[in-house]
């Protein structure tokens, strides 16, 4: 069931959270938390886009809970194929609202991550486009058709096209290719630009020669 309030909705079902996303109170056990900006399950997110296949070099995973989206694309832009999804969970302090991504770069830096992650309020497809160009793979914050707030990678952007891993569904994670624009279009700014320490190193050549 889902209420109107000043807030934004209240979805309910039960003990179960069912949605979490900007302006979303969750009710759930007999509790209600305000989840503003935290990256939560991908259901409904580019349903009425069509979808290009992607076969991406490094590993795509699935998230183990509908709240960990952001843990399982901290795996994946990190390559942290190693380290189970419970260790990123607490090092980047997700809960069952789900993550803030703000918590991400001190998060990768507790896990002996080396190369650098720079959280962003501020991304664009253009921003993506640059960060990709100079070898990193940008965790985003997106909206989905259901009101939540999902977090998934972007590898690169080409001939107009954005190039994804996913981590939902749960437990098996998605790549594929969408439009520019229907990227943008679900945008909500919030990213982190991740660059392995391996790639940094290539970029730093690359820019003094």
């Amino acid at each position: 069931m889902a209420q109107s309030t000043a807030d934004g909705l209240i979805l309910e079902a039960g003990n179960q959270v069912v949605g979490v996303g900007v302006g979303l109170l969750i009710r759930g056990g007999g509790t209600v938390s305000q989840a503003i900006g935290r990256a939560g399950n991908g259901e409904g997110l580019f349903t009425n886009v069509a979808r290009t296949p992607y076969a991406p070099t490094n590993s795509t995973f699935g998230q183990a809970f509908d709240f960990s989206c952001a843990a399982a694309s901290c795996r994946m832009a990190a390559n942290l194929m190693d380290t189970p999804e419970a260790y990123v969970r607490q090092a980047i302090l997700t809960d069952t609202s789900g993550t803030s991504l703000s918590n991400i770069p001190n998060g990768l830096q507790q896990l002996g991550f080396s190369g650098t992650a720079r959280y962003s309020t501020t991304m664009t497809t253009e921003s993506i486009t640059t960060a990709t160009n100079n070898g990193a793979s940008v965790i985003v914050n997106v909206t989905t058709e259901t009101g939540g707030v999902h977090a998934i990678v972007v590898d690169s952007v080409k001939g107009g096209m954005a190039y994804i891993r996913d981590p939902w569904p749960l437990g098996i994670g998605s790549s594929y290719a969408v439009p520019v624009n229907s990227l943008g279009s679900v945008l909500t700014g919030r990213g982190v630009a991740v660059l392995p320490w391996l790639l940094l190193g290539i970029v730093m050549q690359k820019n003094a020669d």
